[in-house]
């Protein structure tokens, strides 16, 4: 492909006007690299990016926006000796693509059956009213839910691990949890690694339950935030039949398990995805349980909307 000297202007014009470019720029320069060497070097690091891709953020004709980008530019930092979260500050809010806005948020009302408990259990911690994301100084760049249930097929345990990035200042993650089960006393989230737990809201009509998880330091934008969290539940209820996550954001890794216990397994099990609540749900795959009793989904660059594995058993819970 040929270059006219306007390329070249044009390139000049908006790395001069992008301090994301300008600083990406300077630190190849500095550290001599071509951009081939640079792209090895983030392969070695599991980071697959195009010599095009490089280029253009090099030289301010594109941006890192989604999930997968920023998490190749914290490696980025890495390789290039800068600090955590230096490249990530200079992006600024995302702005748009051609004719295409930037994926909004989708309202509570079109995500939660139960939204307008979850935003009276918001107003109750202070969230601003207008807030349609339950942590939007956040972006998840993963996502581990390991659902455990008893011999007759009631919820036992979760665990949950986040790996997040602060686009602002934040110093607290509200989690969210639902249960199918109204009338049976709801689990208790217990702080396990790098957060401790806040404040707590629960609607014992409809199950629904808020718990802020405060983080050991406040963020800045750019910084990760690594935590784990579980609930544990009391012996009693029916018989789950789905477990699942609803995001109002796209984000990045989404892996969910669900264990059996051996004396209740299901007859089969599927993945689907359901993009608001009114939506169809679209049935993906079928997912084997194997010898471990465990069904496994993960979601690479996920949508807004409810990612779920959903189960049907023989009877009440399948005696295996």
């Amino acid at each position: 492909m040929t270059r006219s000297p306007d390329d070249d202007a044009t390139s000049r014009e908006h790395v001069g006007s992008n301090p994301f470019a300008a600083t990406l720029n300077r630190a190849i320069e500095v550290r001599g690299l071509s951009l081939e060497r640079l792209q090895a070097k983030l392969a070695e690091r599991d980071i697959t990016l195009s010599l095009t891709t490089l280029s253009f953020w090099r030289r301010g004709r594109s941006r890192p926006e989604r999930a997968r980008s920023l998490r190749a530019v914290a490696v980025l930092e890495e390789v290039l000796g800068l600090s955590g979260g230096s490249l990530v500050a200079l992006l600024g809010p995302p702005r748009p693509r051609g004719r295409v806005e930037q994926t909004p948020a989708l309202g509570f009302e079109k995500l939660y059956d139960e939204h307008v408990s979850l935003r009276h259990a918001l107003d109750e911690l202070g969230v601003d009213a207008g807030m349609q994301v339950i942590n939007p100084d956040l972006v998840w760049l993963s996502i581990h839910d390991r659902y455990e249930l008893d011999r007759h097929g009631t919820e036992a345990h979760l665990s949950v691990r986040h790996i997040g990035r602060a686009v602002g200042p934040v110093s607290v993650c509200r989690v969210l949890f639902q249960a199918d089960d109204p009338i049976r006393p709801g689990g208790v989230v217990r702080a396990v690694r790098g957060c401790r737990r806040g404040r707590v809201r629960t609607d014992s009509e409809t199950g629904l339950t808020v718990t802020e998880l405060l983080f050991d330091q406040e963020l800045s934008p750019g910084d990760v935030v690594v935590f784990d969290y579980a609930m544990s539940f009391e012996p009693g209820g029916v018989a789950e039949h789905r477990f699942g996550r609803i995001f109002s954001m796209p984000a990045g890794l989404y892996v969910a398990e669900v264990v059996f216990d051996e004396q209740a397994v299901p007859e089969r099990c599927h993945e689907y995805v359901q993009a608001s609540r009114d939506a169809d749900i679209q049935v993906l795959r079928e997912v084997t349980i194997g010898e471990g009793l465990t069904a496994t989904m993960a979601v690479q660059d996920v949508h807004q909307g409810l990612h779920a594995l959903e189960w049907d058993w023989k009877g009440p819970a399948t005696t295996r």
